[in-house]
């Protein structure tokens, strides 16, 4: 992992003391990530200076030290979303919040799942 998320274009509008109390990150936001961790070592190099530029991760699940969840992502690919511009927001996760989240996976669209360190499966 990146130990400076700042330099990710993605963490990039983030204050830097709510950087600090980050946890972990799963960034995401394309299919072709998925495709590119098959083929090999360079094009897992190659997708980690896609994501620092900006070009693939979109949208971020970030874990705080205090077990909250956030969401942040451009608002572009939900059904509610008006909003046409590609402006990150930061949104709480209330249902995952406190759970002592593990892990997550995720699918097309807004389906993520999220493992707890006690063997539950949340969905969100």
């Amino acid at each position: 992992m990146c130990s400076n998320l700042r330099s990710w274009s993605v963490f990039s509008l983030l204050e830097p003391k709510f950087i600090s109390e980050i946890h972990m990150v799963m960034v995401f936001g394309n299919l072709l990530c998925f495709f590119l961790l098959c083929i090999n070592l360079l094009a897992i190099l190659l997708l980690i200076e896609r994501l620092k530029t900006g070009e693939l991760g979109k949208r971020a699940l970030i874990v705080t030290k205090n077990k909250e969840v956030y969401n942040l992502n451009d608002n572009l690919h939900t059904l509610e979303s008006r909003d046409k511009n590609s402006t990150l927001y930061l949104k709480k996760i209330k249902d995952l919040c406190g759970k002592d989240i593990k892990t997550f996976a995720y699918g097309m669209g807004s389906h993520i799942l999220a493992l707890t360190n006690g063997g539950e499966v949340k969905s969100c």
